[in-house]
């Protein structure tokens, strides 16, 4: 089960939904009053989490002989999921 934090930055940069949008459907659907501004705060707070598992991850790609991406479609759990490997 995801939490509003943890499906703010799926809704936001996964699904390309603009804050104006996840404001209305949060609303709207679950009678969540949210600000643009607070759904911009959370992200950049755990874009901030984030940086030293980034940064690990661009050092051993820099530092690998060879860098490739594939997106590949499997399942879990009996449900479809797309994972994206880098190699």
């Amino acid at each position: 089960t995801l939490s509003l934090h943890d499906a703010l930055p799926i809704l936001g940069h996964t699904q390309y939904i603009s804050f104006k949008r996840i404001c209305e459907v949060l609303h709207d659907v679950f009678n969540i009053e949210i600000s643009q501004g607070t759904i911009q705060n959370v992200l950049v707070h755990m874009g901030k989490q984030s940086e030293n598992a980034y940064r690990e991850i661009r050092d051993r790609i820099e530092e690998a002989e060879v860098a490739g991406a594939d997106e590949t479609g499997l399942y879990a759990g009996g449900e479809h999921h797309w994972a994206w490997i880098f190699q």
